[in-house]
C-alpha cells in the first residue's frame, strides 16, 4: 500500500469512528437510559448544603432550548435570575443529576462571588470557569449522590414524573 492509500483508509476509519460514537451518543442520551424520577426534597436539601446564598437560587427542571443538535447541553446557569435550568430529557438518573447540578450549583458560586465570566462566545469548555466547574463537580459528586439518596429514600418521593 502507498501512503495516498494509507491516508484515505485513516481518515475514512476515523470519520466512521466519529459517525458510531455520534450514534452511540444521540441513543444513549435520548433513549437508552430509563427514567429514573427525582427527589425535590433532595434537589433542594445539595443545593442548600453546596450553594452560596442558596435563598436566591431556584431550581427548573424541563426541557431546555439546545443551541446544537451535536453538544446539547444538560444543564444551564442564568445569572440575572439566579437559577439553574436541568434538561430532564437528558438527565435521566440520580448520578447525571447531581454531576450537572454541582456544575451549576458552581456556576451560580462563581457568580455570587463576582469571579464570573458569563456570555463568553467560542469554544468555552477551556475556560477557567468550566474548568473549575468541572472539578467541582466531580470533588462533590460522590458527597452529594450519598446525600440525594439518603434524603430520598428518607422522604420516600423518589420516583416524581412531574415536572
Amino acid at each position: 500500500m502507498n501512503r495516498e492509500t494509507l491516508v484515505l483508509l485513516a481518515a475514512g476509519l476515523a470519520e466512521a469512528y466519529f459517525l458510531w460514537r455520534l450514534l452511540y451518543y444521540v441513543l444513549s442520551m435520548r433513549h437508552l437510559d430509563p427514567w429514573r424520577g427525582y427527589s425535590w426534597d433532595a434537589i433542594k436539601f445539595v443545593a442548600k448544603r453546596l450553594a452560596n446564598e442558596p435563598e436566591g437560587l431556584t431550581i427548573a427542571l424541563g426541557p431546555i432550548e439546545q443551541e446544537s443538535f451535536l453538544f446539547p447541553i444538560g444543564g444551564k446557569y442564568e445569572p440575572t435570575t439566579q437559577t439553574i435550568y436541568i434538561e430532564t430529557r437528558l438527565v435521566r438518573t440520580p448520578r447525571r443529576l447531581i454531576k450537572v447540578l454541582l456544575h451549576e450549583i458552581c456556576h451560580h458560586n462563581q457568580c455570587v462571588d463576582g469571579r464570573a465570566g458569563f456570555g463568553h462566545r467560542g469554544w468555552y469548555w477551556t475556560q477557567p470557569i468550566e474548568m473549575e466547574a468541572r472539578a467541582f463537580a466531580r470533588a462533590w459528586g460522590g458527597v452529594a449522590l450519598r446525600m440525594y439518596n439518603a434524603v430520598s429514600r428518607r422522604t420516600g418521593n423518589r420516583q416524581s414524573d412531574t415536572f
